[in-house]
């Protein structure tokens, strides 16, 4: 199975540097290509891959959009002067 994931959208990870996914955050400990090992707050080391790292943060951000959307759908007043309803 191919991966659906551009490659021109993966996340420059960078060896020291911490980032979030749905567990919690975590470090880069090491890149290899596409893999890493990356270590949480509890000290749990996991190896995985760039891309899987890469999807799992961009679907994140896109569902931190899309409900920042819906706020300031549901704030914006209509033309009766009330807030809109989904």
């Amino acid at each position: 199975m191919t991966s659906l994931i551009n490659m021109k959208s993966l996340i420059n990870f960078q060896v020291g540097e911490k980032y979030k996914n749905r567990k919690g955050t975590f470090e880069v400990l090491a890149i290899d290509g596409d893999l890493m090992q990356i270590r949480w707050k509890n000290e749990e080391v996991a190896a995985t891959t760039v891309t899987l790292q890469s999807r799992i943060i961009e679907h994140i951000q896109t569902e931190i959009s899309e409900k920042l959307a819906l706020i300031k759908k549901a704030a914006t007043p209509t033309k009766k002067g009330r807030a809109a309803v989904s």
